[in-house]
């Protein structure tokens, strides 16, 4: 049977020998072809979007840990810088060749420099909002150019720096990274040379020992809030005991002896915690044996020999640790030298008081009817309290610094001690005039 016209219409257009349906079914595939076109390009364009979108990604990622490498870079290079400056503020600070009155205009013309360097440091960070170690240290590192300049800025900016300490313990830093002031400060310029302004009057001298003074009591509160909220912290601990180091050095120049060995007492106490916590630490030992000299020095003045000998016997134990750690380091040796002399000064001394002390024999005895010598009153205890420049006569015009803190429980421990001692040397005579006038009494009586 022929296929009919029809069929062979449709046969003739179709694909792959299949029948189609005339014009209805080529427009139908010319649709699905143009829509499956359709697709393949959205499906391209989508493809290409992503693409980008990836690259873009990558390159921005690429272009973040570039930038923060670079920043990376940039802030290890300014901490470079820093600590080149830092070097050389040191050298330039305390080069031996550049000490003395003759070398005051070169090693001027180092030291300014770098005080404007810091200065312009400052400013550039006063704004920022989270406080930083670096300007902390920044803020120490100035005060002692200034002192080493001569300068009466030097104690204001030593107190800004303890006062951005504060703010770095409110912020939560940690205390360990904290700039050590000891270091910054006191590592530029001696404690000696705080005290020497240049072009100063007189007035002006005392008035600026004074607000060192009240600075060094300032680094004594800060750090002792820092301690509290911290207390197993190093840094904090020992930056307390060098400020009482300092406190009680200074009480002693004023002629504070009670203050300045309560004040190193102190300092020994702290020290002694730190060396229980870092037994290994040199420097946290040699700070403590240098405190039982200081101490011991203080006591003996005070002609409390008994403490004075623990105190030295205690610096000689910790030198002696050292020195044979490290037998080349003059400076142990010499602490070690200076706590045994004075050591066995106190140790020949105190048999010759102990004979001076002890009571006479029986031949020696006073006649009878003559008062015993031990028994008349001492005029020199009754009429002499103990020695306390304080109470007598105070610190120096013009230099009227508060006390330690911390320290007024022992000083009124020692000042309710002088009083007692007084009236019981004014009333052992007292005692005895009733005796005397018996004699006179009985004869009327009778």
């Amino acid at each position: 049977m022929k296929p009919s016209l029809h069929h062979r219409w449709s046969y003739c257009f179709s694909f792959d020998n299949q029948p189609s349906r005339g014009v209805l079914g080529t427009g139908r595939r010319l649709a699905v072809k143009e829509s499956r076109r359709a697709i393949s390009l959205i499906a391209v364009l989508v493809t290409l979007v992503i693409v980008i979108l990836a690259t873009i990604s990558v390159a921005s990622t690429l272009v973040a840990v570039r930038a923060t490498e670079d920043r990376k870079r940039s802030e290890e290079d300014l901490d470079r810088a820093n600590a080149v400056i830092d070097k050389a503020a040191v050298t330039a600070a305390t080069r031996e060749e550049l000490q003395g009155f003759k070398m005051t205009k070169t090693r001027t013309e180092f030291l300014e420099p770098l005080a404007k360097y810091y200065e312009e440091f400052l400013e550039a960070h006063k704004n920022d909002p989270v406080p930083s170690a670096e300007v902390a240290a920044a803020h120490f590192r100035l005060a002692g150019l200034y002192a080493k300049l001569g300068s009466m800025k030097s104690v204001p900016t030593l107190n800004e720096g303890h006062n951005y300490l504060a703010k770095m313990q409110e912020a939560g830093i940690d205390p360990e990274t904290y700039p050590s002031p000891s270091e910054y400060a006191m590592g530029v310029a001696e404690p000696r040379e705080w005290m020497l302004l240049r072009g100063a009057s007189m007035q002006e001298m005392r008035d600026h020992g004074g607000k060192l003074f009240f600075a060094l009591t300032q680094s004594i509160i800060t750090f002792n809030h820092i301690v509290d909220e911290y207390p197993d912290a190093l840094v904090p601990r020992y930056e307390l005991a060098t400020a009482l180091g300092y406190s009680a050095a200074m009480q002693d120049a004023l002629g504070r002896k009670r203050e300045a060995a309560t004040a190193w007492r102190r300092a020994r106490t702290v020290l002694e915690s730190l060396v229980r916590d870092q037994p290994t630490a040199e420097k946290f030992k040699r700070r403590l044996g240098e405190a039982n000299i200081a101490l011991g020095e203080s006591q003996q003045e005070s002609d409390n020999h008994d403490d004075a000998i623990a105190s030295y016997t205690k610096a000689v134990e910790i030198f002696t640790d050292l020195t044979a750690a490290d037998p080349k380091n003059e400076s142990d040796a010499s602490s070690l030298e200076s706590a045994r002399k004075s050591l066995e000064e106190l140790q020949s001394a105190a048999p010759a008081a102990e004979v001076a002390a002890s009571p006479e024999s029986p031949d020696d005895a006073a006649p009878a009817g003559d008062e015993p010598a031990d028994q008349q009153p001492d005029a020199s205890v009754a009429s002499t309290p103990d020695e306390d420049p304080q109470s007598a006569d105070g610190p120096p015009a013009g230099t009227d610094a508060p006390e330690t803190p911390g320290d007024s429980r022992d000083d009124a421990d020692a000042a309710t001690d002088a009083p007692a001692d007084d009236e019981a040397a004014t009333e052992e005579p007292a005692q005895e005039e009733p005796a005397e006038e018996e004699p006179a009494d009985a004869p009327s009586n009778g």
